[in-house]
């Protein structure tokens, strides 16, 4: 449903709002719920208060998408004890751990850095000793308990309506591969974050457009944001970026 008051928001930016809340909650039929009542708070706030209608309404779709999942999770807390076999879950009781999941995790990415995310779902979700993580990373155990540390104080301290990551595109990938480890239940995606950094939204758009005038197949190494990445293109098209760390540079 579109607002029926004079905000600023275009098609575009309802179906961006849509996807924000549907992330959150995984239901569309929930999804265009917060949605609406986000338009219904805006119609009745104070012209002041709505003074960036987007930065505005997406703040309130995601307390009210937050407020949504508290719900439900009181809800199936209190239906627990009526189950008559505790042993197996409820479809609704199972969509709502996924959600739950999904919640705690999309905050994860979009809070951590990816080498943080990874050493810390290695430690505390697979149980791999810091002496382990810090060989797969490369860094000292001292080093490794002390980003495992921080980043679960990051995660304590971040508001459940966080900001905006600075990189959007590598904090969609970040949640992809983490999920993709709890779902399989293997460490692998993990070990790959930790192995080859990843490049960032920002860098590839730089590589595709340094590649722009190049035709037919061509592979080379370039700089990105202070590393190096091996590159193919074919007619000026960027085909993949893959992080090399510091090595000799070359120009496609």
């Amino acid at each position: 449903m579109k607002p029926a008051f004079s905000l600023p928001v275009s098609d575009s930016d309802r179906r961006h709002l849509l996807a924000i809340a549907r992330g959150l909650l995984g239901a569309q039929a929930d999804a265009e719920d917060v949605l609406h009542e986000a338009y219904l708070r805006a119609a009745t706030a104070a012209p002041a208060e709505v003074d960036v209608p987007m930065a505005w309404l997406t703040a309130v779709i995601k307390n009210l998408a937050f407020d949504h999942l508290r719900r439900r999770r009181l809800e199936l807390s209190h239906a627990e004890g009526s189950l008559q076999d505790a042993s197996v879950p409820s479809a609704e009781h199972e969509a709502a751990a996924r959600q739950l999941r999904a919640l705690a995790l999309r905050r994860l990415a979009d809070t951590l850095q990816p080498a943080e995310a990874a050493m810390l779902l290695l430690r505390e979700v697979f149980e791999f000793s810091h002496t382990a993580i810090a060989e797969r990373a490369g860094k000292s155990e001292a080093s490794c308990r002390q980003t495992v540390h921080r980043a679960l104080l990051r995660l304590r301290r971040a508001p459940d309506s966080g900001r905006e990551p600075e990189d959007r595109a590598t904090a969609d990938a970040l949640y992809v591969l983490c999920l993709r480890a709890l779902q399989t239940h293997s460490p692998a995606p993990l070990h790959a974050i930790l192995a080859t950094p990843m490049v960032s939204a920002r860098a590839t758009s730089a590589v595709a457009a340094a590649a722009a005038s190049a035709s037919g197949p061509r592979g080379g190494v370039v700089q990105v944001e202070g590393g190096y990445a091996l590159v193919l293109v074919h007619d000026g098209k960027l085909l993949c970026c893959q992080p090399l760390g510091p090595v000799a540079a070359a120009v496609v």
